[in-house]
């Protein structure tokens, strides 16, 4: 490689694989580590361009490279993007040799010598955190130098053989990193990014999960300050109408000092109306019950937990370090502190998983269930074996197989990539499916208890840019998303919305279409199955059409339902018949 001339441009990418359910180029890809990178390029007189995308058109990448006169191209990496990226690495080098190509992030951090020893398009590989690495190597290109043997935290190539420099020390503070610059995303991701903010708030982590990349960031946890952290959430309200903010750290709650000082913060700022996301610790939020209040006090409406596994030796095995009570008692604490969202994961085929397991895990959501009914959201991901994980580099000592040790057969979390001492590839494949249909089942069930107003707070979510899976499933019961679609208006109310003395006013409305069983008795199709209303009740839920007011209804029934009774009795029937029915999402009270 010669470089004769001063570094003009850089090019950051972050590319991936779509799920391809949505044809657009992902307007949420957004590798807030890149923007690190640029930024700190940015801020040292360096032009950088950012590309994000899940559909890279190598050609017009090709043809900007020589347009801008780009030197140098970097791609973060991962386990899952990985092979797309040395494929666009090779297609940019062959259609431009000069051009110095560099990989970090976590998978190449890891495998660098593989990668340099396989794929000859790349020049460097950037190791663990690369604010300042990456610096050091434009500077060195940019001077005309090639001595790279003083870089720390990089793998190179020289002379045909590969050097690996020693460890770049970790950035102790954090503080001292510029925020992110926002303006070197692209116009349509700076208008997401703009509404939907992501931020990461602390690097590293203590703990030694087996199945989590290990030593990537470093076993040490650095955290941002509070202050520091609330300085970025000002400059995001103040650069337009932020609605939803995704802390992005695994370990948000590690210090409850410095969490309950940002929840004091984001309080103070609450007027802007925006919600928020962040991951907890399930042993930390046990042990300080009242940080789940503040924060959700502070617009916390997602708190993701991770759970993994409801059998103990499982969570013991993974070195999780927590247990089954410490969940449910934050699940409790959670419901109690109105939390909308709880969020966890469970792995499926990990360690001594058997069929066993899978039903223990199917016991203990039952049980979460009832504890915080309507707020959980479950997901589940087949056992990934990313390289550098304690599963990976001993597969033997957690009774596991790798039959796919480089994850080439599919998407993570969806591909079986080991199997089990007790479960094969289709076993475990078969199990996920049904899981998933179970968990989908038990939340259709759970339905029937969920209050109104929470199944209500679901459906306004979307206007923050969240959909729960508990909105996305319900509606596909035609009468709750007919229901909760009508109170978006201010036209429809709940009973007890309205004064006593004007409910005879306003209007009862069916949201379900009219269906009869044999008996001429109506049914309401109902997600989790027929609910059959009795003949007086299914006489007033016929008159329900929303164009006969509820004193009109109450003097039919009189005449042609409830003759026998006097006439306060009737009224009184009448309305518990709509309570009942509004606690089914079937009848909504229309003002005109």
């Amino acid at each position: 490689m010669s470089f004769n001339k001063n570094i003009q441009s850089i090019l950051l990418i972050y590319t991936g694989y779509s799920d391809g359910i949505h044809p657009e180029d992902d307007v949420q890809v957004i590798q807030l580590g890149i923007l690190y990178l640029g930024t700190v390029l940015k801020q040292h007189g360096y032009k950088v361009k950012i590309l994000n995308t899940y559909y890279p058109d190598t050609e017009k990448i090709s043809q900007e490279i020589k347009n801008e006169n780009i030197n140098i191209v970097g791609f973060y990496t991962t386990t899952e993007n990985i092979y797309r990226c040395l494929r666009c690495a090779g297609e940019l080098k062959s259609n431009s040799p000069d051009v110095l190509i560099i990989m970090g992030g976590p998978h190449a951090s890891i495998k660098d010598i593989d990668i340099l020893e396989e794929e000859k398009s790349v020049d460097i590989i950037i190791r663990k955190e690369g604010e300042y690495t990456l610096l050091e190597v434009v500077k060195c290109y940019s001077l005309l130098s090639k001595n790279l043997r003083n870089i720390k935290g990089i793998t190179y190539r020289k002379d045909n053989k590969i050097l690996r420099n020693p460890d770049r020390p970790l950035i102790e503070n954090l503080d001292s990193i510029p925020l992110p610059d926002r303006d070197l995303l692209s116009e349509s991701l700076r208008s997401f990014d703009i509404t939907y903010p992501r931020i990461i708030t602390g690097r590293g982590c203590p703990f030694s999960c087996a199945f989590c990349y290990e030593g990537f960031s470093g076993s040490k946890y650095r955290m941002r300050s509070a202050e520091n952290v609330l300085s970025e959430i000002d400059y995001l309200l103040k650069r337009g109408n932020v609605k939803y903010i995704r802390f992005m750290d695994d370990t948000f709650t590690i210090s409850p000092l410095r969490t309950l000082k940002i929840c004091r913060g984001l309080r103070e700022r609450r007027e802007k109306g925006f919600l928020w996301f962040a991951e907890g610790r399930v042993d930390i939020l046990a042990k300080h019950p009242d940080l789940i209040y503040e924060m959700s006090m502070a617009g916390l409406v997602n708190l993701h937990i991770g759970v993994e596994c409801a059998d103990q030796k499982t969570l013991d095995i993974y070195k999780k370090n927590i247990t089954l009570e410490q969940v449910e008692k934050v699940v409790k604490t959670c419901c109690k502190a109105q939390i909308p969202l709880i969020s966890m994961n469970f792995i499926l085929g990990g360690p001594v998983d058997s069929k066993e397991v899978y039903y223990k895990n199917l016991d203990f959501i039952k049980k979460l269930m009832k504890l915080a009914p309507g707020r959980l959201q479950i997901t589940s991901a087949l056992l990934i074996p990313f390289p550098g994980t304690k599963i990976s580099n001993h597969p033997e000592k957690y009774g596991l197989n790798i039959i796919d040790p480089l994850c080439k057969t599919g998407i993570t979390n969806e591909t079986c990539y080991c199997e089990t001492e007790f479960l094969n590839k289709y076993e475990l494949i078969r199990m996920k499916r049904n899981f998933d249909m179970e968990v989908d089942k038990i939340i259709i069930e759970t339905s029937r208890s969920v209050p109104v107003e929470l199944l209500e707070e679901h459906f306004r979510l979307p206007f923050y840019g969240i959909r729960s899976y508990w909105q996305y499933l319900l509606s596909y019961d035609p009468g709750i998303r007919r229901f909760f679609n009508w109170r978006l208006h201010k036209l429809y109310y709940y009973i007890n919305e309205i004064k006593q003395e004007e409910i005879l006013d306003f209007y009862p409305t069916r949201t379900y279409n009219l269906n009869y069983n044999d008996e001429n008795l109506i049914l309401l199709d109902k997600l989790y199955g027929q609910e059959l209303l009795d003949p007086c009740e299914s006489k007033l839920y016929e008159i329900s059409s929303g164009k006969i007011s509820f004193r009109e209804i109450i003097q039919l029934g009189k005449e042609k339902i409830f003759s026998e009774l006097p006439e306060d009795e009737v009224y009184k029937k009448v309305l518990d018949f709509y309570i009942k029915m509004e606690k089914l999402c079937a009848v909504i009270f229309a003002k005109i």
